[in-house]
């Protein structure tokens, strides 16, 4: 009798044990590319001249900003999503202002005729808009934004897209983000390439600017409102930037006479849309 509740008593221990560990496997995250080589996704411009695309979830269609200077997916919390972590974290947006999220897990996630199973480093927070389609996804594939055509072309290997490509710029992910080795004007400084953001002037932080050089540039007093995707109401911050005109050196080319503008919210130099919209292809090749 007691060899026999030895017995019952390990089955029912095996059985624990292996449901406890099913349970804590980690889902095994994947594209399914239903596009042939190349998908075209066409976007909009929107919520002050952000790139948004089209993002499907459970048959309802979203638009999420295009941002390779997101380090994750965020989503809205009106966004339906089953699987939603209890725990509340913490991460710092474009002003470097401290916001609050939990980690979410998305089923799947539509992008054109892509689908994202299972990527579960992402995260909701409360939204003015639908959400941010960052790097935690974009940086499974390449993809090439045709500003003239406002189209972004997706593939899992540059030589599909059939373009005559000349030597690209290396880039490094910091953070899960996009930054190319820059120099503006003699100041070697790692540049954000972020086209979430809609702004025309590179923007350095004050650090890099020296007293003596302030007096050679014009200085702004103003008001720098909230960032306007977040769901919030927040007081205007009286701040002020150093602005001049620099060459921007990104690998053997020289860009002259860029605006340049020196603030205090951001860690480091960054440049958006007002600069890389003036091409007609930018093609961000993450695999290679």
């Amino acid at each position: 009798m007691r060899s026999l509740k030895i017995l019952i008593h390990s089955l029912i221990f095996s059985a624990v044990a292996l449901l406890f560990n099913s349970c804590g496997k980690d889902i095994k995250k994947e594209i399914v590319f239903n596009a042939g080589t190349v998908d075209t996704i066409y976007f909009n411009y929107s919520n002050g001249g952000h790139i948004t695309v089209p993002t499907k979830m459970d048959s309802v269609t979203y638009d999420f900003i295009f941002d390779t200077g997101a380090h994750t997916t965020l989503f809205d919390t009106e966004i339906p999503i089953e699987k939603i972590g209890n725990n509340v974290s913490s991460f710092f947006d474009y002003n470097e202002d401290k916001r609050a999220a939990k980690k979410v897990w998305p089923e799947k996630i539509k992008i054109g005729n892509i689908a994202f199973l299972n990527f579960k480093d992402s995260k909701q927070s409360d939204l003015s808009i639908d959400g941010i389609l960052g790097n935690n996804m974009l940086r499974e594939l390449c993809w090439a934004i045709d500003f003239k055509n406002s189209s972004i072309y997706v593939t899992k290997d540059i030589n599909d897209l059939k373009l005559q490509l000349e030597e690209g710029l290396p880039f490094t992910l910091i953070g899960n983000n996009v930054y190319v080795d820059a120099l503006i004007g003699k100041d070697s400084i790692p540049l954000l390439i972020d086209t979430g953001d809609p702004s025309a002037a590179i923007r350095v932080n004050n650090r890099y600017l020296e007293e003596e050089n302030k007096s050679k540039m014009v200085k702004w007093e103003y008001y720098r409102e909230p960032i306007n995707i977040y769901n919030e109401t927040k007081p205007v911050v009286e701040d002020s930037s150093y602005e001049t005109i620099l060459p921007l050196k990104l690998g053997d080319r020289v860009y002259d006479d860029e605006l340049v503008k020196f603030v205090n919210y951001r860690k480091y130099a960054g440049v958006g849309l007002g600069f890389l919209a003036q091409f007609e292809q930018v093609i961000f090749d993450y695999p290679n």
